[in-house]
């Protein structure tokens, strides 16, 4: 008998995680918007290539990229520490739900946090797949 295919627990994307800009005149698209339009578009696409479909508990971590001019110690003391910086996690939240939801008031739990990294990244999964102490997906 074929077993069937499981149903994806998530998916990660090698990107710059964006926060959620404020609109107030959505007349206005700028740069930083375009910029956000281009990484929903990123991340729907990561999620649609993977198959996945969110549950309403998630779990979203951001790693964030280190600036170019620290040094290689530096760089070494901070990989995956807290990012502690803007954007702030609830901005950086909201670009993922604006892009894996056309409604999120179905999702009533969210993880996340955001630790510095060598190269931008942003992993979503759901939260009965992950171990969130940790903080990175299984």
């Amino acid at each position: 008998m074929p077993t069937q295919k499981e149903k994806p627990t998530g998916f990660s994307v090698i990107t710059v995680p964006v926060a959620k800009p404020r609109m107030p005149n959505k007349t206005k698209f700028g740069k930083v918007a375009e910029k956000y339009w281009a990484y929903k578009d990123q991340l729907k696409h990561a999620a649609g290539l993977e198959g996945y479909k969110p549950s309403p508990r998630l779990h979203m971590l951001f790693e964030m990229p280190m600036p170019p001019s620290w040094s290689k110690r530096k760089k070494f003391e901070m990989r995956g520490k807290p990012h502690q910086q803007v954007p702030d996690i609830d901005n950086l939240v909201k670009g993922v739900m604006d892009a894996l939801f056309d409604n999120d008031s179905e999702v009533y739990e969210i993880a996340s946090a955001k630790i510095w990294s060598e190269q931008g990244k942003v992993y979503v999964y759901d939260l009965e797949a992950t171990d969130f102490s940790i903080g990175v997906p299984q």
